[in-house]
């Protein structure tokens, strides 16, 4: 019976802590005994370890082999990821801005996603150098580089069997 329980039940303390006879009740003058080095990391909190180590690896190969066919699944529909549409649309939002003329508008994008850029921990002087390249090539017609393999069918793993 615990010490909390015998309250309720109208015993004692004396007598709540010392349920059996071979146990000694305990006191002030009850010296204090410490546990042996490695007590409280016992088998079970070690197994239990373990096993959430094991479930964590379990969800990880799991997620690998869901990631692995996705990608196959896309690049089988040739189907443009996030990364292939913001090419697209800034080599798209530049050209057009320089064609018409409008290099107000031009700037105020730049600015905007600079500022978006800094915000995320890029360094302000290398996020200019950057557009004013990006702004200097697409101005003189250089468009970003085309995935050949979309337009004539050829993927370079099929020939190595990878």
């Amino acid at each position: 019976m615990r010490y909390s329980d015998s309250k309720v039940a109208g015993i004692d303390s004396e007598t709540a802590r010392s349920d059996s006879e071979s146990e000694k009740p305990v006191t002030a003058d009850t010296p204090f005994v410490a546990c042996k080095p490695g007590c409280h990391r016992g088998g079970a909190t070690r197994s239990r370890r373990r096993a959430s180590m094991d479930r964590r690896q379990e969800r990880l190969e799991k997620q690998r082999l869901y990631q692995q066919r996705y990608r196959a699944q896309r690049k089988r529909e040739k189907a443009p990821g996030r990364d292939d549409i913001a090419r697209a649309l800034l080599h798209f939002a530049i050209t057009e801005n320089l064609a018409h003329g409008r290099h107000q508008d031009l700037a105020r994008l730049v600015r905007e996603i600079s500022h978006r850029l800094e915000n995320q921990g890029f360094n302000p002087a290398a996020t200019r150098k950057a557009w004013q390249e990006l702004v200097i090539r697409y101005g003189e017609g250089w468009s970003f580089q085309r995935k050949v393999h979309l337009l004539f069918g050829f993927h370079p793993d099929e020939e190595t069997g990878n």
